[in-house]
């Protein structure tokens, strides 16, 4: 369980840094084709590493469910 302890952390920074990255782009979108693609590409990687946070939290939940049931 070592591999699960520091995902959530990683994964945190990992958004937050697309997330920057995002946020530059939209500043510095000069209109360009290659900039429209690069800015798509950004919002895909954005919106997959929020959904791999929400993920291994509903992993964790479910983990934990899991022990708790089976102690009882």
């Amino acid at each position: 369980m070592n591999f699960f302890d520091g995902l959530k952390d990683r994964l945190l920074r990992d958004a937050t840094l697309v997330k920057r990255e995002v946020d530059q782009a939209l500043e510095n979108y000069s209109g360009s084709e290659e900039d429209a693609n690069q800015f798509y590409e950004l919002l895909m990687q954005h919106r997959k590493s929020e959904y791999l946070v929400n993920e291994q939290t509903r992993v964790n939940f479910m983990l934990m469910k899991s022990g708790l049931d089976s102690a009882q």
